[in-house]
Formats: structure tokens, sequence, C-alpha cells
């Protein structure tokens, strides 16, 4: 339908003096000319006129009725206004919509005439949206609005829709509150009519809405609000000056549910948790998303709201506020399932908790990830009955070795790497029952293999004693790996293991000719070289503080020097340990202002994000504290600097130098 008309009409004082009042804008959407629709329900509107004796349509209108009624007042508004629904309904071809918009907070300007404009431009903007839902090439739009006086002066004139309601409509798009503006491009197409509301059927219409949701604490009238809701006939929102709110409202009507449940949670989060207001929007919208849109729609909501909250810019690399806020997510969705039961709670509920897992993990908050993965461990077997949520339950696993590591528990996370690769391999055996077609090396090339292996070679190498034997085993392994590794992010974790693995065993020369390999390789396919740089800068490191090498130094320091020459975002991880590195070479060539900066710059950016008290906070306060003493030449005992630390088997003796027991230490850190 190119044509539209939206009749407006309004209910309470919208002046500060009346708060106990609520204040209402409503009005009928049409798709019609506005002449038109007139036209046009002019006899069916007379027969109920006819039936109810009231032949004037100034007499035509809900307070009129209630004075000619009585105590029936109300009922025959009730009446009236399901005959005139009716007839609206019998206008063939037609689309007709209800809109209004409450506003029980009383949020207001000074200005009881500016609070109606800022309802009635929120009216326009649904109306736009409710258009835009229809997929209709609007061509004109009739916009009619019931003329209000007091005191035989009129309050709202064309000048004052023009101004402080139509020219907003831009600023309304820029703050997503608008999705198109086509009502505003439409120009001269967009007209203004103020008429008497007595003498205008569209806004008699408008009336009996505006009049019936002023009234709605009776159940009756509710009753039919609810019903025109249900039938997808009436859209009834609450209105704030809070462009915040109005946001939130125009991503629920655009079904934007991501942005809409992100913002509340947000909104929720500056306001403690106390507007109860916001909370029954969230409770409203997470019904929509994850209840009511068939059985695609509600896990693809869902994914998007995690995905919402996972990627904003807000929550940038702040871990404990995403989790923060993530499980606040959880408990309302629990609460709805309360109320309303979710089919897939706990699928959600479990993908939920794998991000806040994966959060506590980035901060080392292995108190709060223990819990975590005892709750997730409850309903495990639950969910690996079904084959499609296999994914999420290795994620699961793979995240719950990570808890050790950070708990400084390397024998309990690698009990549980090899618990995950063996999944992997159960997983592939039952495949291949099904499907005799499947190879072991298709199973090898996986991803989702490689990155078994990689994770049981990283708990191999940190529980690596002296066995030269379980060395060999560990390099072996990693060379078959490499063979089957196509993705450069992989290849480099894999190579990183060889490395740790070579200092661990002291082959430093080994070491650093596979780093700058490594290195020099990444540079070439010019992709992010920031681990590669890192590992080439730790192993000079391990090297130099055995001994000085003048030629590794001279290739370190080339290599430095030309760091603008190749990709690293120095605005993400691991820029934060390349600084810690940096800190330690430029100790080695005298540099000591740049060394103690850059140790500075580390701490700063690493330690600030980290859980205080877990072990893995506290073995990187004390390895960044024994590196601070060596780069300022100070006299320390190592063992002093790390006997409270919960590291199984001795690592350092009394009678070491600082530089040697800083080298063997910091084989934990890269791991």
């Amino acid at each position: 339908m190119p044509h539209y008309t939206l009749f407006i009409d309004e209910s309470g004082s919208f002046g500060a003096e009346k708060r106990r009042e609520s204040w209402i804008v409503g009005g009928l959407l049409t798709s019609m000319k506005f002449d038109e629709f007139e036209t046009s329900i002019k006899n069916p509107v007379k027969k109920i006129q006819e039936k109810y004796g009231l032949p004037q349509s100034s007499h035509f209108h809900a307070t009129e009725i209630r004075e000619k009624y009585g105590n029936e007042g109300h009922i025959k508004v009730r009446e009236v206004f399901s005959d005139l629904i009716d007839e609206l309904d019998n206008i063939r071809g037609v689309k007709s919509y209800f809109i209004s918009t409450i506003n029980q907070t009383k949020i207001s300007t000074n200005n009881a005439e500016r609070n109606y404009r800022l309802m009635l431009l929120d009216l326009i903007i649904q109306a736009e949206k409710l258009i835009e839902q229809t997929g209709d090439d609007i061509k004109s739009f009739d916009l009619v609005i019931a003329s209000r006086t007091i005191d035989n002066e009129r309050q709202t004139d064309y000048t004052h829709i023009n101004s402080q309601i139509l020219h907003s409509l831009p600023s309304a798009i820029e703050s997503d509150l608008v999705a198109y503006g086509r009502l505003y491009l439409l120009g001269d197409n967009l007209k203004v009519h103020i008429k008497n509301a007595k003498k205008k059927w569209g806004l008699i219409y408008a009336d009996f809405l505006c009049n019936l949701t002023y009234n709605r604490r009776f159940p009756e009238n509710q009753e039919i609000l609810n019903n025109l809701e249900k039938d997808n006939k009436l859209i009834s929102y609450q209105t704030y000056s809070s462009a915040e709110l109005r946001r939130i409202l125009s991503h629920e009507v655009n079904q934007n549910y991501s942005s809409a449940v992100f913002d509340c949670l947000r909104l929720l989060e500056r306001k403690s948790n106390n507007d109860e207001e916001v909370q029954k929007i969230l409770n409203r919208i997470l019904k929509s998303a994850l209840i009511d849109s068939g059985t695609t729609g509600v896990k693809v909501n869902f994914d998007a709201i995690l995905e919402k909250i996972w990627r904003d810019r807000v929550y940038f690399k702040e871990y404990k506020k995403k989790a923060d806020i993530l499980l606040k997510l959880s408990s309302h969705i629990d609460n709805l399932h309360n109320s309303s039961k979710i089919k897939n709670l706990t699928e959600f509920q479990f993908k939920l908790k794998n991000l806040v897992l994966l959060c506590y993990n980035h901060i080392a908050d292995t108190e709060q990830a223990t819990k975590i993965v005892a709750e997730q461990e409850i309903v495990v077997n639950k969910l690996i009955a079904d084959p499609s949520n296999y994914s999420m339950v290795l994620d699961f696993y793979a995240r719950a070795i990570e808890v050790y590591v950070n708990n400084l528990q390397f024998v309990e996370a690698k009990a549980q790497a090899n618990a995950y690769k063996q999944m992997i391999e159960d997983y592939f055996d039952s495949w291949q029952f099904i499907n005799s077609d499947i190879t072991k090396e298709d199973f090898l090339n996986s991803d989702i293999t490689i990155r078994a292996n990689s994770a049981l070679i990283r708990t191999e190498i940190l529980t690596l004693s002296d066995n030269s034997q379980q060395a060999d085993e560990i390099f072996e392994t990693l060379q078959t790996i490499l063979k089957y590794a196509k993705n450069p992010q992989d290849i480099s974790r894999l190579k990183s293991q060889q490395l740790i693995l070579l200092c661990k065993l002291n082959k430093l020369d080994e070491a650093i000719s596979l780093a700058k390999a490594t290195f020099e390789q990444a540079k070439i396919q010019n992709i992010d070289v920031g681990f590669d740089y890192f590992f080439l800068l730790y192993v000079v490191n391990q090297k130099l503080l055995q001994h000085s090498d003048a030629v590794v130094i001279k290739y370190m320091k080339e290599v430095i020097e030309n760091q603008a020459d190749y990709k690293i975002n120095s605005s993400k991880y691991p820029m934060p340990i390349i600084y810690r590195e940096l800190s330690l070479f430029n100790y080695f060539i005298n540099h000591k202002t740049e060394a103690s900066n850059n140790l500075r710059l580390s701490n700063e950016s690493t330690l600030k994000i980290l859980n205080a008290d877990s072990e893995t906070t506290k073995f990187l306060k004390a390895i960044n504290s024994l590196q601070e003493k060596v780069i300022n030449d100070k006299k320390v005992n190592a063992l002093d600097e790390v006997k409270n630390l919960n590291i199984k088997g001795t690592i350092i003796t009394n009678d070491m130098n600082p530089k040697e027991s800083l080298r063997l230490l910091r084989n934990f850190i890269t791991s």
C-alpha cells in the first residue's frame, strides 16, 4: 500500500502537577489516504450510531457515552469500541493497526506540551517501524492530529509539529530510533492536519483507544487491549524521554533481540538492577526471543545475544564485566523459565557458562572458574547424549584444562587433556562405525584433533621431568601433528610448543634457529607475527640469561629496529608479554631506562586485569619482581621470591644465581 494515514489523540495532562495520572498518546494507522478513510468508514459507523442512539459524531466519544449511560458507561464504551473494531476489519484490502504509547514513569520536561510532543514523536517513530514491517513502499503519509486547546488557546500547532517533531526525525535516525527515516524523506508528500477530535472518525477511533488505555486498571478494558495485541492489531509500549529505553523498544519492534537484550542488561547494570520496568521489558524481550520465535529462531536469537555481548566494543578486553553481564543474563533466563518454560534451557545455559568460563580463564579467576566447571559437569552427560551438543561439550573440556593450568595444577591439567583427547578419538570411532569412508587421516587433519593434541602436548611439557625418552616422544608427536596442520595459527601454536620444549631441555641454539625460521616465514605470509615475534624474543632472552652472544644480539637488534615493517597489532595480546621480553633484552644491551619502562608497561597491561588471588597472578608477580631485581642488578635470593607458590617439584636451588633462576622459572610462564 503506497498511502498511509496516522490519526492521533491523547489522554492525560502531560504536566508535572498531575504525575499520578498516566500520560497516553494513541492512534489508528491505516493504509489509506486521510479523506478516503473518512469516506469509507462513514456508512459502517452510521449503523453503530443508530444502534446506540448516538446520531451526532460529537456525542460519539468515550466521555460522552459514559455521561449518557451512567453506571453502565464503561460497559457501553467497550461495546462500542468492539463494534468499531469489527467495522474496521470489514474494509477489504486495508491494513489497520492501533498504536499507543504510555508514560507511567513521568520522566518529563518542565513543560506539559513539550512532554506531549516527545510522546507524539515516539508514536510517529513506531508508526514508521510498523509500516516498514509490512514491506509497503510508502509514497505519501497523512498525519492527522487532534487539536489541543486550554482556555480556548491552541497548545500545539503546525509550527510546533514541524520544528519539534518532524525535524527531530533525522536525529532519531542517528539514535537508532528509526529504521530508515522514510517518513522524513517524503518531503511534501507528508501532510499534517490538525483537526477537531469530535469531527473525524479516525480521531474518534484514536479517542476510544486512549480512553480504554487510560482506564486499563479495569480488567475488562485490559482484556480488550490484550486481545488486540494478541491479534497483532495493537502495538503498545512505555515511552520515556530517555533515549536508551526508547532505543531498546525500537530494537524490540524491529525484532533485533540481541541489541535489545544487551542494551537492557547494560541499563540494569547502571541502575544496580533496581528498575522493575526495565526488568519487565527484558523479560518480555527474552520471551519473544527464546520462546516465541520457533525451533530454529530461538537458537539463532540466543547465539546472536551471546555474540553481541562477546563482540561489543563496550566490553572489549573487559572480561570481568563480560562475565558479570553474562551471569545476569543467565539469571534472567532462569527467572523466565520459572514462569514460561524454555525448551532449550540446559543447552542455552551450558553455552552461556562456557563463555563465562572463558572470561574467568582470561583473568585467571580460578576460584570462580572452578565453580562454573562444577556446575557444567553436573549436566554434561545429559547434553552429550545429543550429538548436536558435542561441539560445546568439547569447548567446555578444553576450557577446563585452562582452569587447572591457571591454578598451576599441571598434573590435573594433563589428566583433563588426556580425557579430552580420548573423547575426540571415541567420537571418531563412532563416526567410522556409521560411515566407513572416514579415514584416520581425515580425522588427524581436522582442526579439533590438532587442537586436542596441542592441548595435551602443552600439559606434557609442563609436567616434563628430566626424562629424555618422554621428551623424544613429545617431539615425535609434534612432528606428526605438524604434518597435518594447515591453519597458520595451529602451525604457529605447535611450533611455539617446540620452542618451549627446546628451552626446557636447554637446547637454546636449536630453539633460536627454529624461532628465526618461524618468524621469517610468518613475515613472508604477511600474517600477524605477534606470537612468533614474542617467542623469538623469548628464546633469545633465555640464551642471553646464560651468557652473552654478540651475533644473537646483533640479529635481535635488527629485528626490533625493523618492527614497523611487519604486522603486529599493538593494541592486542601478546603485546603485554612482548613488553616483558623487550624489557629483558634492553637490559642485555645496557638500555636500563627502556628496560624498566617496558617492564612497567607489561605489568600495567597484564597484572591489572588478572585476579590478584590466583596462583598464576602470584607466579607472574614473583617472576616480574625477580626480573626487576635482575635488570637493576640487585642482590636477590630467587627462592624467597617463589617460596609461597604452588609449584610442585624443586626447579631452583639456593646456590643458583638470579639469572639462572629466572631462566628456569620463565619456562613455565610461556606455557
